[in-house]
């Protein structure tokens, strides 16, 4: 039985070895060091993965990358190539046992696998953006949004702040703070550092369930049903900010800058009220919107 390590003990230029059925060859081993750690950007939604040279070419996915001592410390999943054949270039990724382990748990107890969120949108942190922010550094993950009710946004988080610890690990980009929020588990208290305006801060991030509440609202805006909303300007009501492309409210033709006024039979004096009545309908709801000083009603479905 192969014995499995924590891929967070590993250390650029450690050596690995890969072992496959690469173009059909039974049992290749092949041997190189790991170039990389946390590497993203591969297109996945999770990414963390181990960067190693060690040959890898077609049929050497989902073998086993060993360390050293033959210990299990990846499952090798893709490479990058130059070429139009797709053949190796010295540039290959695997899933960390980190990640691997959660994923095989969570299929062993439940038979399906469910990642926690925590209502952020990331990107990595670039040289340019850094030069941007003031900041002299170039590793760590830029907030670009925090969503109405999310961990995020109830934490504090807001744009342009820049995380980079969570859970005491160093956060070289949006991927690290991805891949860590996506194995904790629901309710798991993640601890962050984050800079704002070049001061460091400190907060605690509550992994939330990646099936989202049907109603969420924030500090200053709320969603439901494709909708993000927040208190209209102009006195009573709550105006639509965004209406999510493809949603069953955006075919109902609700538009971004609408005005809602009621939700049914109930008067809507502000963001929170809307969102209640949208909570209490459950189904399909007429709601009646000022939309260029004129009053319309379109029917929203549930």
């Amino acid at each position: 039985q192969v014995q499995t390590v924590d891929s967070d003990t590993l250390r650029t230029g450690d050596l690995a070895f890969a072992v496959g059925y690469p173009l059909g060859l039974d049992q290749t081993l092949t041997m190189g060091v790991i170039s990389g750690l946390n590497r993203s950007g591969m297109g996945d939604a999770i990414e963390d993965y181990i960067q190693t040279d060690a040959a890898v070419n077609s049929g050497n996915s989902g073998g086993p990358l060993l360390d050293s001592r033959g210990r299990l410390i990846g499952i090798n999943t893709s490479i990058l190539s130059g070429g139009m054949g797709g053949g190796n270039d010295g540039i290959a990724f695997a899933v960390p046992t980190r990640i691997m382990m959660f994923v095989v748990d969570q299929l062993r107890a439940t038979g399906e696998v469910k990642r926690g969120q925590i209502g952020v949108a990331l990107g990595s942190l670039t040289a340019e953006r850094a030069r941007d922010l003031g900041l002299n550094l170039v590793r760590g993950a830029v907030v670009y949004d925090a969503a109405p009710g999310s961990s995020a946004e109830q934490a504090g988080l807001r744009p342009g702040d820049v995380i980079t610890r969570i859970q005491n690990r160093p956060v070289a980009n949006a991927g690290s703070v991805q891949a860590t929020v996506g194995i904790a588990r629901p309710g798991a208290a993640l601890p962050v550092v984050y800079l704002r305006d070049g001061r460091e801060a400190t907060a605690t991030l509550t992994v939330q369930s990646s099936d989202p509440a049907a109603v969420r609202v924030g500090r200053s805006a709320a969603m439901a049903r494709g909708l993000t909303f927040r208190n209209s300007g102009d006195g009573a009501g709550a105006q639509i900010t965004v209406v999510e492309g493809g949603s069953a409210a955006a075919a109902a033709g609700v538009q971004a800058g609408d005005v809602v006024v009621s939700a049914g039979s109930t008067s809507v004096a502000d963001m929170t009220a809307l969102a209640a009545a949208l909570q209490a309908a459950g189904g399909a709801v007429d709601l009646t919107v000022m939309r260029d000083g004129e009053r319309t009603t379109i029917s929203l479905p549930g």
